[in-house]
């Protein structure tokens, strides 16, 4: 799953995609918490480039490339855990831009809190996103990655037929991305062990809807 998620980010700015995920063993990559745990290694490195990403476009770009690398920044800092220097680079740009990418970021950081009511308050302002198209299209043929293997040790619990683990994956994604079923499986995944397979799901959705929105915030920090 993991690997294939490097694949996006091959042709991103290499100081930033560097900080992501491990180009030499992705499946090993730390991949942001679903909640407020300090996972990753590199808060450091992130901050240090978070006032350079400028740097990173060869054009100066015009206003919606502007405020698309203000969430570039925003969203590189998130996934490092760098909450407080996240949130305010993501207000700054508080309902502007197309997209108000910034304001998509602003909510998966209080869905991190977890604040999920703050949360779901600012999925309603962002509505319906490009980078939901995008996920499905991604996701679709990649679900058995993301559920249990029969080798797993243990069996998930099972609700209405599916396991519970592949009835939150048709929740989150059937027939398309649910934003607001994401927050309520974070919620789910707050009462569970960290080794829960349930945990490891919403995990890699998160890490997926963050690789991919962050794609987005590229293409449209290139704009003119």
């Amino acid at each position: 799953m993991l690997t294939a998620l490097l694949e996006l980010t091959r042709n991103w700015p290499h100081p930033l995609a560097a900080l992501w995920l491990d180009a030499v063993d992705p499946d090993q990559s730390t991949v942001p918490a679903f909640g407020p745990e300090i996972r990753s290694p590199r808060g450091p490195q992130a901050l240090a480039l978070a006032p350079q990403i400028d740097d990173l476009f060869p054009q100066p770009g015009g206003r919606e490339a502007q405020l698309a690398r203000v969430a570039v920044r925003a969203g590189l800092l998130l996934w490092n855990d760098q909450f407080d220097a996240a949130h305010e680079a993501a207000q700054s740009v508080e309902g502007e831009g197309a997209g108000r990418l910034g304001d998509y970021w602003h909510a998966i950081l209080h869905r991190r809190e977890p604040d999920y009511g703050n949360a779901r308050y600012w999925l309603r302002r962002v509505g319906p996103h490009p980078a939901h198209a995008a996920l499905d299209q991604w996701l679709a043929p990649r679900f058995e990655l993301l559920l249990p293997q029969p080798s797993d040790v243990g069996k998930p619990a099972v609700t209405g037929g599916l396991s519970e683990d592949a009835a939150w994956l048709h929740r989150v994604t059937s027939p398309h991305w649910n934003a607001d079923a994401l927050v309520g499986l974070c919620e789910t995944c707050a009462q569970r062990p960290a080794s829960s397979s349930l945990v490891r799901l919403v995990e890699l959705l998160q890490a997926a809807e963050m690789t991919l929105l962050m794609d987005h915030s590229l293409q449209a920090a290139q704009s003119d």
